[in-house]
């Protein structure tokens, strides 16, 4: 007799469905990366089913491993609520647009995803003509430019340290020069809140290094992240 085996019932898709949701919703809640170990005790599961959903999450870019063996909210979620990026771009622009004109650079917003910072939004000044482009969407390593650095000094120290991120974490200011394009420095520092989201991210400056007030763009930076903290009840 030839055995058979019975294909999955509705049931048991919707019960795939609602464990893969409990890890989806832990991954949003937590500030921190979480283990697999942490996941599995959180939500009630073997290890060998976290994986499977961690597996088809990272897939679908829902969730990331930003560091060996742990994991969190993937950037692939902003497009399953895209109305609220473009709150957070709307929320996030005028204070960008401040800093910029303040500082006569362009203003940043990077968010982290996996090993690399992705730009989420970026505001030219209007004081002056003369300005760096960044595109919209582009993708920098995760350990160079100083939106990427200042990200990873709100982190504890991790495999992609450098004495760059060490110094930052120090002075709790980015200061980068030459990393992304050659004559250029750039300032940054980590900031947490964003609409409520717990992804890591850093908004800061970035201009031509010939002329540039490096003192200036280091309070104007720090005090648009103050601004934006209290706005938000950080």
């Amino acid at each position: 007799m030839t055995d058979q085996i019975a294909a999955p019932t509705a049931n048991d898709r919707a019960m795939t469905l609602d464990r893969g949701l409990q890890v989806l919703k832990l991954l949003a809640a937590s500030e921190q990366e979480l283990s697999v170990a942490d996941i599995a005790r959180a939500v009630g599961l073997h290890r060998q089913a976290v994986y499977r959903l961690l597996g088809t999450l990272m897939d679908h870019a829902l969730a990331v491993q930003s560091n060996p063996g742990r994991y969190r909210l993937g950037f692939g979620t902003l497009n399953l609520i895209g109305p609220l990026t473009s709150r957070m771009q709307d929320i996030m622009r005028p204070h960008l647009r401040a800093l910029a004109d303040a500082c006569r650079s362009t203003a940043f917003l990077f968010v982290a995803e996996g090993d690399e910072a992705v730009v989420v939004l970026v505001v030219p000044p209007t004081t002056t003509d003369v300005h760096l482009a960044f595109t919209q969407g582009a993708r920098y390593p995760l350990n160079r430019g100083a939106g990427s650095i200042a990200i990873l000094a709100g982190r504890d120290p991790g495999p992609l340290e450098t004495e760059d991120v060490r110094e930052a974490r120090r002075t709790g200011v980015a200061v980068t020069a030459g990393h992304l394009n050659r004559g250029a420095v750039g300032v940054a520092v980590p900031l947490r809140s964003q609409v409520g989201m717990t992804v890591d991210s850093s908004i800061g400056v970035a201009t031509l290094m010939d002329g540039a007030d490096l003192d200036l763009m280091k309070q104007a930076v720090i005090a648009a992240v103050d601004t934006i903290n209290r706005e938000f009840g950080v």
